[in-house]
């Protein structure tokens, strides 16, 4: 699915490969079951709800807002905007992370190195690769208990609760 100038909004897709591009507008996807994602705007903000399966998400300029369900490998990045990434509180995964102010949810069980503004480590004994990456902006993992503010804060090295 392509559109040049507009928003794309989607609700439900179930199938083996999903790509979604975007030239000058959001992209909304609801229920996003495939075994291979690929969602790129180039001007506007992503936000996909129940994400299952491997997933490359990408804005040139624009917020990327993820709820993931059942995730395979999960790369993110924009140069301009915030990341937030939900996890199921019980998922196993690798974290490799990079942003001005870097935020893991103090509920998710997190083992690692923190230094500067990037974190790299691992939830629950660590299993697939979740990377999420921008250069002028924010990145925060969280899961349900993060909508009432329990944050690991990670600026520029330091850690705060």
């Amino acid at each position: 699915m392509k559109t040049s100038d507009g928003d794309v909004y989607l609700h439900g897709f179930n199938g083996s490969t999903l790509l979604a591009r975007s030239s000058d507008g959001d992209i909304t996807i609801d229920e996003l079951i495939a075994e291979r994602s690929t969602i790129h705007t180039s001007d506007g903000g992503i936000t996909l709800r129940g994400v299952e399966g491997d997933l490359t998400a990408s804005s040139s300029d624009g917020s990327l807002r993820i709820d993931l369900a059942n995730p395979g490998e999960v790369t993110v990045t924009t140069p301009e905007g915030d990341i937030t990434i939900t996890v199921p509180s019980d998922l196993s995964a690798d974290l490799q992370l990079r942003g001005d102010d870097v935020r893991i949810s103090s509920q998710l069980e997190f083992r690692g190195n923190v230094k500067d503004e990037r974190a790299d480590g691992e939830l629950r004994g660590g299993g697939l690769l979740i990377k999420a990456r921008t250069s002028d902006s924010d990145v925060t993992i969280r899961n349900n208990c993060a909508k009432n503010g329990c944050f690991l804060r990670v600026q520029n090295g330091q850690s705060r609760t």
